[in-house]
């Protein structure tokens, strides 16, 4: 019967009639589009897998959706058989609705990015019932990674909102053997799945990847984008393009100094970075020489090679100050002289950033900001917004411009202003080449031959679109800096004022220092 079906134009009106007049004994997924039925019907018993297509969500029931082909009788046999495959995600979220990214069971916490996603792969037939409730069944793993002791700070913060363009998730998917046949980016596959999540969740593509592959182990670096109101930096609609443009040239030399590799202790939680147990690892005799003269470049640049001037005015503090409290016996800016057994700096508190610029004035909806882009190897809890909030004081004149690499030595104690979340987010990620099982031989060390993870042009694309479509319009209103919480944030930034005492006298330590190491 089902092969006559098959020389009609209408297959799926008459198939799917058929399915409403008659009894479902059984649906097993076979993968997030396909399914098995076996149904009953008046005049015969039949067994057939359905093609989903993409549909809305309101049409995403079984019942509703149109045939788009079917196979010979299989009964759930071995016809249309899964795999089990390693596949990459990628994955655009918007933070605002979640209490962060990665799931923690054990914790009484709000729902998170992954809890969404396992649920729809789940529903999409992407996960198998005896493994749902259970990433470790499936080798979920994720390119960025919220160490035990950090996720405590996160999900303490109701106003934690990282969002992102470029999250890279990697786990056994259950699907069929030709499921990139005609789809190489698994755009289809991504869309059967997305089918199930909310609208500030999407998946781009899906790609397969060798068991091997780590995605936070193999990304060789990752960039944030941060969206600086330009009212932050009393750019308004009124501002002359030759004024903006000379802000923003003196906003990217700031960033510059943060370039290179330093100890960015000052910029995080410390003790989230240091050994419990054991002595702490002292950094390498060479780290030292790898700070370079960030303040010397930045006089370069300069017209006339002239630098601001130390700042002496101590701001008053407030009341509900949303900055780091100090007590008032516990400087604001101190040069340790002998190390501080208690307070140890270790390999753990060096980054390395490779690039960190921003760019003109943007406007969207009315809405004016610049968008800060900053690349690295990897980041801290807190550090991208404290290295934002420290440029941002700098240029408002509240800091004076060598706290920046005063702040990059080891020997510094700072304490420094630490800019809101909502602007931030993950723009990119970039891998190293992995070995397939086609590819080059494992004898041949040169991996340029092998293939990376990268975004296609139609990955990029649905990217775009959520970016344009999502993720911006529901964070544009919060760039706004005549809202509440922009006013409350550059009041308090008074607050990050050092005495003129403590900068003079580690600016003194800083530069013997200097002298000393020949820097």
């Amino acid at each position: 019967m089902l092969s006559s079906l098959m020389m009609h134009s209408n297959t799926a009106s008459i198939l799917f009639a058929i399915i409403e007049e008659s009894a479902i004994l059984s649906k097993k997924v076979l993968s997030p589009r396909l399914y098995c039925v076996s149904v009953r019907h008046r005049l015969c018993h039949i067994s057939y897998c359905v093609l989903r297509p993409s549909v809305t969500q309101s049409e995403a029931s079984l019942s509703n959706c149109i045939v788009e082909s079917a196979c010979e009788p299989c009964a759930g046999s071995k016809t249309c058989p899964t795999v089990k495959r390693k596949v990459a995600m990628w994955v655009g979220y918007v933070g605002t609705s979640y209490k962060g990214l990665q799931i923690q069971r054990s914790l009484a916490t709000g729902k998170t990015i992954e809890e969404e996603l396992e649920k729809a792969i789940f529903k999409s037939g992407g996960i198998l019932e005896t493994n749902f409730g259970s990433l470790e069944k499936i080798g979920w793993m994720r390119s960025s990674r919220t160490d035990k002791g950090v996720l405590s700070w996160i999900h303490s913060s109701s106003r934690c909102q990282v969002h992102s363009l470029s999250t890279v998730v990697t786990m056994k998917l259950e699907i069929t053997q030709k499921t990139w046949e005609n789809d190489p980016d698994g755009i289809m596959l991504a869309d059967s799945i997305n089918l199930h999540l909310p609208r500030s969740i999407r998946i781009f593509g899906i790609i397969p990847v060798n068991k091997s592959f780590n995605p936070r182990i193999s990304c060789t670096s990752r960039t944030y984008n941060y969206l600086l109101p330009a009212g932050v930096l009393n750019i308004t609609q009124e501002t002359s393009s030759e004024e903006v443009e000379c802000q923003c040239s003196y906003l990217k030399r700031i960033l510059a100094m943060f370039m290179g590799r330093h100890p960015f202790h000052n910029y995080t939680v410390r003790s989230q970075y240091r050994k419990v147990s054991g002595k702490t690892k002292c950094p390498r005799r060479d780290n030292a020489l790898e700070e370079i003269d960030v303040l010397s470049e930045f006089m370069n640049t300069m017209p006339g090679g002239n630098i601001p001037v130390l700042s002496s005015t101590t701001g008053a503090p407030e009341e509900h100050a949303t900055f780091e409290t100090v007590s008032s016996s516990k400087p604001r800016a101190r040069w340790l002289k002998e190390p501080d057994m208690v307070d140890t700096i270790g390999t753990a508190h060096y980054r390395r950033i490779i690039s960190f610029t921003c760019g003109g004035l943007e406007n969207f909806n009315d809405t004016l900001f610049i968008r800060l882009s900053v690349q690295g190897e990897s980041f801290m809890l807190h550090q991208i917004r404290k290295m934002v909030g420290t440029a941002v004081a700098v240029m408002r004149g509240i800091l004076p411009v060598d706290v920046v690499p005063i702040s990059l030595s080891r020997h510094s104690r700072v304490v420094l202003p630490l800019a809101p979340s909502e602007g931030l987010f993950l723009a990119k990620n970039e891998f190293q080449p992995f070995r397939t099982s086609s590819g080059p031989s494992k004898a041949n060390k040169d991996t340029s031959e092998f293939p990376r993870l990268n975004m296609s042009e139609k990955v990029a694309r649905k990217a775009e679109e959520f970016w344009l479509n999502v993720l911006l319009p529901e964070v544009a209103p919060l760039l706004d800096h005549s809202n509440p919480s922009w006013r409350e944030w550059l009041g308090n930034l008074e607050l990050s004022r050092i005495p003129d005492d403590e900068v003079n006298n580690a600016h003194a330590a800083w530069s013997h220092w200097r002298k000393c190491q020949n820097l």
